[in-house]
């Protein structure tokens, strides 16, 4: 996560090994404690209308050539 000014919180994966990153489109804001698992799935917490809501979901993996 980076912190932004207009409490927008955009998560970003990291490919460690070639020291890459990606934007993860959430459609949520103010995203908070994310997680991540070694098979690819992520948890984050969101707020969404005044509540906190919790996300879970597997990214695709990515085979490089």
């Amino acid at each position: 996560m980076k912190n932004d000014r207009q409490e927008y919180n955009p998560i970003f994966v990291v490919d460690v090994n070639d020291r890459t990153n990606r934007l993860l489109k959430t459609d949520t804001k103010m995203n908070h404690d994310v997680s991540c698992a070694v098979d690819g799935s992520i948890a984050f917490r969101a707020q969404v209308n005044q509540w906190d809501q919790i996300y879970i979901a597997k990214l695709k993996q990515t085979q490089k050539q």
